[in-house]
């Protein structure tokens, strides 16, 4: 199931994706099973360590502060607590924290991702609030490699986090491109308002909706469809007809 707001506009050279829950779907439950469950137990570690026990109804109202707050819960965690957050991503995503072998290869997907690189001729690259690390992981369990040009980690972004606009003008300088050229895939409502406010050309926004077709009134995607494969498809035939 898909919604087209906006035809793909002419003059597009980039496109930029989110990696968890825009890579793969949703229902994978990856990020919900692993990611999240690996983040709360580091953030109530570091802050045990830092404060001493702590209430559960205080972690938890901190734990959704953070990201509410901050945009990212590790970043919102690192500035309350003064603490390097190159650290706590170091500690986040250490080698063999995070099983990503419950990740499948994804031939559709790679299949569809070079036919709209070859096809429109554009550069692709991965914008994520994880560590470029991860980035690169996930591709790889994908069996993505290859495809992506540059996989952008909030390691490599000052450790500032989308929606900050300052998150996006860094990746716009990276990529030396005007944003009205990039088409941008993302699962995060809050972070494609801020890439339309900053300019991006095309917005898609990645969302299982089950049989719901998402409210756009402010405009903030121009295409909604239920996973990346399916968005892929629409682009390269349906908008290329």
């Amino acid at each position: 199931m898909y919604k087209i707001y906006k035809p793909l506009p002419k003059g597009v050279t980039h496109a930029v994706f989110d990696v968890d829950q825009t890579l793969y779907p949703h229902s994978a439950n990856f990020q919900a099973l692993e990611l999240e469950v690996r983040l709360e137990e580091l953030v109530r570690k570091i802050l045990i360590e830092h404060m001493g026990p702590i209430a559960e109804d205080v972690f938890q109202e901190k734990y959704s502060s953070y990201c509410r707050n901050h945009g990212s819960s590790a970043v919102g965690l690192s500035l309350e607590l003064g603490i390097d957050p190159e650290s706590v991503f170091r500690r986040y995503f250490k080698p063999g924290a995070i099983d990503y072998t419950q990740l499948e290869t994804c031939t559709n997907t790679r299949n569809k991702l070079l036919t709209l690189k070859q096809q429109h001729n554009l550069r692709l690259s991965l914008f994520t609030n994880s560590t470029d690390v991860h980035g690169h992981q996930v591709v790889a369990a994908m069996g993505l490699d290859g495809i992506f040009g540059h996989i952008f980690g909030i390691n490599n972004m000052d450790y500032i986090p989308k929606p900050k606009e300052a998150a996006f003008k860094k990746l716009l300088w990276e990529l030396n491109a005007p944003a009205k050229n990039i088409i941008f895939f993302e699962d995060s409502l809050s972070n494609l308002s801020a890439a339309r406010q900053i300019g991006f050309g095309y917005n898609v926004y990645i969302g299982e909706k089950e049989n719901n077709i998402p409210i756009n009134e402010a405009g903030v995607f121009d295409l909604w469809a239920h996973t990346l494969p399916e968005a892929l498809e629409i682009i390269n035939t349906v908008q290329n007809a």
